[in-house]
């Protein structure tokens, strides 16, 4: 995980993560402002979540080619579970 920053323009703060599932599949997700501290402690590297109900947008093209085409806002209305990996 990274560590939260702010935009270049100091206009919010935000944090990146990259997630992987079971198939090694990867996927970008990020978070702003209040949802870093909301998640902070229910987080961790290595552990397996259940994760639902967030926003899936698609990855700006206006600073090159993306290395993922669509990326996850983890916000308020996501819901993250904790689970074991055999869920």
């Amino acid at each position: 995980m990274s560590r939260p920053r702010e935009s270049p323009y100091k206009k919010f703060r935000f944090q990146n993560l990259i997630l992987e599932d079971e198939e090694e599949h990867h996927i970008r997700a990020v978070m702003y402002a209040d949802e870093i501290e909301q998640y902070a402690d229910k987080l961790r590297l290595l552990d397996t979540y259940l994760i639902s109900t967030t926003r899936v947008k698609v990855s700006s093209t206006s600073y090159g080619k993306p290395i993922h085409k669509f990326y996850w806002v983890l916000d308020k209305e996501t819901v993250i579970k904790h689970a074991k990996p055999s869920d």
